[in-house]
C-alpha cells in the first residue's frame, strides 16, 4: 500500500504547507519593494532638487522658421510632481512638525510667564487652638493625652473647614471686597477672577488661592492666602484669623451656655421643690397647732407615764388601806374615785396618742417625718445643684478654646507664584513627551500600513 492510502489527509495538507510558503515569500517580496521605495525616497529627499527639463513648444500652426543661424528659444514646461516628491514633502513637513508642536507652544508659554503673568504675593500665618485648661484630671494626664490631642486636632479641623466654607467667603468679600481685588484689571486675564462668574466659580477660585494644612505632630495650624498685592494678601489672613477666633469662640460659649443653663434649670427646679416642701411643713403646723409632733406626743406619753405611775401608788395605798379599813370608809371611798378617774384618763391620753381617728399624734407623725424627708430630700438636691452648677461653670471654663497665634501674618517681600521655572520646564517635558508619543504611534501606524 502506498503512502496515501495509508493517510488520507496527506495531499490536502502538503497542499495547505505550499500555499502557505507561498503567501509568505509574496509577503517578503512585498516588504523588500517597500523597503526599496522606501530607501530610494530618503535618497531623492536628500539629493538636490532635479533641474526642469527644457521641452520644445509644440507647433500651434506653421510659421515660418526662423533665419538662418539662428537657434531657436526653448520653452521650459514644469512637468508634475511625481509620487516621489510628494513623499519628500511630507517627509520635510513631518520633519519640521517639532517647531509646530513644541517650539511654538514653548515660546508661547515663555511669552505668557514672562512678559504677561501677574505676580501673586502670599501672606501666611500659624495658629494653634488651646484649650483653658487641659490639666483636669492630672491624675489621668499620660492616659488621656491622646485624647487632648485629638480633641485639639478635631478642633484645628473645625477651623479649617470654616476658612475654606462659603461663610468666610462672604465674611471677606462684604469686610475686604475680595471679589472686586480678584477681577482687578491690573491682573492678566488667566489669573484673574472672570467677571459674571457664579457663586459656585467664586468659592472653587477662592480656595485654589486659599491655603489650610495641619500638621498633626504639632497641632499647628498654618494659613496662607494669595493676592495680587503683599498689603492685601497679608489683610485676608488678619481677617480669617479674626472671624476663625469668632467662630471658635461662638462654639464654646453655646457650648458653655448650653450646659451651665441645663445646670441651672435643675437648680431651679430644686429651689422650687424646696419652697414647696417648707411651704407643707408651714401649713402642717398651722394646721394641727404643733409646732414638732414629735416632741409634743413625747410630752404626751411622758404624761400618761405620770398618771399610770400615781395610778399605780394610789392601787399601792388602796390596798394597804383596805387590810384594816372598811369599804364605807370615807378615805377609801376617795381614793377610789381617785383611781377611777385617772384610770379614765390614762385612756383618753392613750387614745391621743394612738387611736382611730385622724387626730391622733400616731398619724400626725408618720404625716409630719413624711414631710421632714421630703423636706431633707429637697434641701440635699438643692445643695447638690448649687454644687452641680459651680462644677460646670468651672468645667465650661476649662473647655473655652481660642486661637494662639505662633506666627504672625505676614508681608511678602518678593511674589511667590507664578512659579515661572517650574512652569516652563513642566510644560516643556510634557511637550516633548506628547511629541516623541504621536511620533512613535503614526511611525507604527505607517509600518502596519505598508505591511
Amino acid at each position: 500500500m502506498n503512502d496515501n492510502t495509508k493517510d488520507p489527509q496527506a495531499p490536502k495538507r502538503a497542499k495547505q504547507t505550499a500555499e502557505a510558503e507561498d503567501r509568505i515569500k509574496a509577503r517578503q517580496l512585498r516588504r523588500a519593494k517597500n523597503q526599496r521605495l522606501r530607501n530610494r525616497q530618503v535618497q531623492m529627499a536628500t539629493a538636490p532638487d532635479p533641474k526642469p527639463t527644457p521641452v520644445a513648444a509644440p507647433k500651434v500652426k506653421a510659421t515660418p522658421g526662423p533665419a538662418p543661424g539662428v537657434k531657436p528659444t526653448p520653452v521650459f514646461v514644469s512637468a508634475p510632481p511625481s509620487s516621489s516628491e510628494q513623499s519628500r514633502q511630507k517627509t520635510k513637513i513631518w520633519q519640521r512638525s517639532w517647531l509646530w508642536f513644541v517650539l511654538l507652544p514653548f515660546t508661547l508659554c515663555c511669552c505668557y510667564f514672562g512678559l504677561i503673568a501677574s505676580d501673586r504675593y502670599v501672606g501666611e500665618a500659624k495658629v494653634i487652638v488651646k484649650q483653658a485648661d487641659n490639666n483636669k484630671n492630672s491624675d489621668f494626664g499620660v492616659a488621656l493625652l491622646g485624647a487632648a490631642m485629638s480633641s485639639g486636632g478635631h478642633d484645628a479641623q473645625l477651623v479649617r473647614q470654616y476658612i475654606l466654607s462659603l461663610d468666610m467667603l462672604h465674611q471677606l468679600d462684604n469686610t475686604l471686597s475680595l471679589r472686586n481685588h480678584y477681577q482687578s484689571k491690573d491682573a492678566d486675564f488667566l489669573s484673574r477672577l472672570w467677571e459674571r462668574q457664579s457663586q459656585e466659580d467664586f468659592l472653587d477660585y477662592y480656595r485654589k488661592h486659599i491655603n489650610v494644612a495641619y500638621d498633626e505632630n504639632s497641632g499647628v495650624l498654618t494659613i496662607s492666602a494669595q493676592a495680587f498685592t503683599p498689603e492685601f494678601a497679608q489683610k485676608i489672613v488678619k481677617v480669617i484669623l479674626q472671624y476663625s477666633e469668632q467662630y471658635i469662640n461662638q462654639i464654646n460659649h453655646m457650648l458653655a451656655t448650653e450646659q451651665v443653663n441645663f445646670v441651672q434649670n435643675e437648680l431651679d427646679r430644686a429651689a422650687q421643690h424646696l419652697k414647696k416642701s417648707k411651704q407643707e411643713i408651714l401649713d402642717f403646723q398651722e394646721k394641727y397647732h404643733l409646732f414638732n409632733p414629735e416632741q409634743e406626743s413625747g410630752a404626751k406619753l411622758s404624761m400618761v407615764n405620770e398618771l399610770e405611775a400615781e395610778l399605780t401608788r394610789n392601787r399601792t395605798t388602796l390596798n394597804n388601806l383596805l387590810s384594816y379599813m372598811n369599804d364605807s370608809a370615807a378615805e377609801i371611798v376617795s381614793l377610789k374615785a381617785k383611781i377611777e378617774a385617772l384610770e379614765k384618763q390614762i385612756i383618753i391620753e392613750r387614745n391621743k396618742l394612738v387611736g382611730n381617728n385622724t387626730n391622733d399624734f400616731s398619724d400626725i407623725n408618720a404625716k409630719h417625718a413624711d414631710l421632714l424627708l421630703d423636706l431633707q430630700f429637697a434641701t440635699d438636691l438643692y445643695k447638690g445643684s448649687l454644687v452641680s452648677l459651680e462644677q460646670a461653670r468651672i468645667e465650661a471654663y476649662r473647655k473655652l478654646k481660642y486661637l494662639v497665634v505662633v506666627d504672625s501674618p505676614s508681608l511678602a517681600d518678593e511674589p511667590e507664584f507664578p512659579k515661572r521655572l517650574y512652569n516652563l520646564a513642566s510644560i516643556l517635558v510634557v511637550l516633548l513627551l506628547f511629541y516623541g508619543i504621536s511620533k512613535i504611534i503614526l511611525a507604527t501606524i505607517k509600518e502596519h500600513r505598508d505591511v
